[in-house]
């Protein structure tokens, strides 16, 4: 899930408090939900599973989902039954194509990057539009608003030059360091353990950038080789 998504969550879930429900009962909900999750993500099952289908998410539904075509956005929205999907109209059967992803470009290997990308573009918009009435209202309208005006700006992403060694030096040192800190974290304080956990996670984040990077050079790579054997 998004780092954010929790907080959205968050009030749906305390009302169940306030109606009465145990914690135990929440936790074995979840848990449940968590399962036919799991279950509903794996790239190995992909035939249609009878009865099931019509009751509960299955890996063919949930694939349409995760779709960008037309056809399958804010469709089999459901987590764990399909049912309500086909109650109120979102449920889309599975064609013979499916692209996974977005349709706006994201950072998929920078963490941070991918998580606020959205508020990014909200802001870059906002910041935009004229009058405070205009530039509130994109916090609150929807995303194909907000993407037809992002992408009027026309806002190219920006390419950056990296040594092909960088990502892997990151990754030894961080890796490094966790050793380090899982070996020694007995007679480590907390404030050493915070300090370490902090730079382990910053390190991270730009090996993050720096596999994207090296990405961009690879299919650049591949697209030259490709021409010197034609």
């Amino acid at each position: 899930q998004g780092w954010f998504a929790h907080l959205f969550i968050f009030p749906f879930f305390l009302t169940l408090a306030f109606l009465g429900f145990e914690l135990q009962m929440f936790m074995l909900a979840q848990l449940g939900i968590m399962f036919v999750q799991f279950f509903s993500h794996n790239g190995v099952i992909t035939r249609r599973l009878g009865w099931l289908e019509y009751i509960f998410i299955t890996p063919r539904s949930h694939k349409v989902h995760h779709g960008i075509e037309d056809e399958y956005i804010d469709n089999n929205c459901g987590g764990m039954l399909v049912i309500w999907d086909r109650l109120f109209g979102t449920y889309a059967d599975l064609g013979d194509k499916i692209t996974y992803g977005t349709r706006t470009e994201v950072n998929r290997f920078d963490p941070i990057a991918s998580n606020f990308n959205y508020f990014y573009r909200i802001y870059l918009v906002s910041k935009k539009r004229h009058g405070f009435i205009n530039k509130l209202k994109i916090w609150f309208q929807t995303p194909e608003v907000l993407a037809q005006e992002f992408q009027a700006m026309q806002i190219s992403p920006i390419q950056d030059k990296i040594s092909l060694w960088e990502p892997s030096l990151l990754a030894l040192i961080s890796m490094l360091t966790m050793i380090f800190l899982m070996t020694q974290s007995k007679s480590l304080s907390l404030a050493p353990k915070a300090l370490l956990s902090s730079f382990i996670i910053f390190l991270l984040w730009q090996t993050g950038k720096s596999l994207t990077r090296q990405n961009q050079i690879k299919v650049k790579l591949a697209r030259l080789i490709t021409n010197l054997i034609k």
